[in-house]
């Protein structure tokens, strides 16, 4: 396949492995997909194409011994360099204002993989958004999306990810991972098949922030350990908020302080998912919102997330136990969503975060089933409140599992 990657370009390659279906096999074309990572025509890629022991190369795919022919997955590789080859002559199409209304009705309705790419056809003509700074956060936001659909469509084997447990539970089974970088520092990731009621109230007790102190454990004695308070700082359109939380921490340790942001990204179209990446932000000015330093004894941390929801293979292995269990009874079974979560906290303690992030997941899941059940008024009148923002949320599942995969 050495030929396909020689001959498109750098965009094209990108657009192909956000689809989804790239996987190469070839040594010389690893060292193509480094050429890739390193050129300055792709600051779009923060984190490099993962390598397994035979030089395979696996970007936005799952790491798996291929039996398919040569030829085939040459045919897969062709289909997505073709889909993006037509998106583009379309874009190409199309006159400077219909790009720049275009972009518009894109980031209204948080396609942000779509924005993307309108982006990189307006560098091509040299266009510009009237506010410059505009501009540059969209496309720091794009590339922030599409870091997370690269890093949760990579298999956690190929991603480097170590199985930490799985939890047993009465919405299915969750599996844990967790994974160290060069300064020995811990990510986790979370994966979990969950029934499509679960959906909303979970992506409800995720982005209310204001309502975190309700179900977030803490504890007084023997030490104060917690969530003290949430704030949040500013509202951009539907989706994007800015939000403060401030965590007490056990004695010598200084308390904590966290400011984050989160984008929004309805990818149907493009990967069958819904994306969300959650990252802290330092002191200074950030979508119209003027950040404050921390205050003083407090340590202001940082913090990186991203979730997706797109279907789940019925080969996971987080559905070993539903197959087992559909065996054993004529109910039709329910078509479950996958959930994915990556986050990561710094500083942190891995000891501690290993033991706390299945005690707060467990936590998630039954504050959302109370949701669910409408047994939270706090969390059922945040969703009231924002009729527009859950609906499209709600659409989008629609979409998604109305998507083939």
């Amino acid at each position: 396949m050495n030929h396909h990657l020689a001959s498109k370009p750098v965009s094209l390659v990108r657009g192909a492995i956000l689809q989804g279906n790239v996987q190469i096999n070839a040594e010389d074309d690893k060292m193509s997909l480094h050429t890739l990572y390193e050129s300055h025509e792709t600051p779009f890629f923060k984190t490099k194409p993962s390598f397994d022991c035979n030089g395979s190369a696996t970007a936005a795919t799952e790491c798996t011994s291929d039996t398919s022919s040569v030829g085939d997955r040459d045919s897969s590789l062709h289909d997505s360099f073709a889909i993006y080859e037509s998106l583009q002559a379309d874009f190409a199409s199309k006159s400077d204002q219909d790009l720049l209304v275009g972009i518009e009705e894109a980031i209204k309705d948080e396609k942000m993989v779509l924005v993307s790419q309108l982006l990189r056809e307006m560098g091509r003509r040299n266009l510009h958004l009237k506010d410059s700074k505009r501009q540059a956060t969209l496309l720091e936001n794009t590339r922030m999306i599409e870091d997370v659909i690269i890093d949760h469509q990579t298999s956690p084997e190929a991603g480097g990810w170590k199985k930490n447990c799985m939890l047993h539970g009465k919405h299915g089974d969750t599996i844990i991972y967790h994974r160290l970088n060069e300064k020995q520092e811990i990510s986790t990731r979370i994966e979990m098949a969950l029934d499509e009621s679960m959906l909303v109230p979970l992506f409800a007790v995720l982005y209310e922030t204001d309502h975190y102190c309700d179900w977030i454990p803490s504890f007084q004695r023997p030490f104060k350990f917690g969530m003290r308070e949430t704030e949040k700082l500013h509202q951009v359109g539907r989706a994007l908020q800015i939000a403060r939380a401030r965590i007490d921490t056990p004695w010598p340790l200084r308390n904590r302080e966290i400011v984050a942001f989160n984008v929004m990204a309805e990818a149907v179209d493009e990967i069958g998912a819904v994306v969300v990446k959650v990252k802290s932000l330092e002191e200074g000015e950030h979508s119209g919102c003027v950040i404050p330093p921390a205050l003083p004894g407090w340590n202001r941390i940082e913090l990186d997330g991203g979730l997706m929801v797109r279907k789940c293979p019925k080969d996971h292995p987080a559905l070993q136990k539903r197959h087992s269990e559909k065996a054993t009874t004529d109910e039709p079974e329910k078509e479950p969503v996958l959930v994915s979560l990556t986050l990561a906290i710094r500083p942190s303690i891995n000891i501690a975060t290993r033991a706390v992030v299945a005690t707060l997941w467990q936590a998630l899941l039954s504050v959302a089933e109370d949701v669910r059940d409408g047994n939270r008024p706090g969390l059922k009148k945040a969703i009231e409140d924002k009729p527009e923002l859950y609906r499209w949320f709600a659409a989008s599942v629609e979409r998604l599992k109305a998507k083939s995969m």
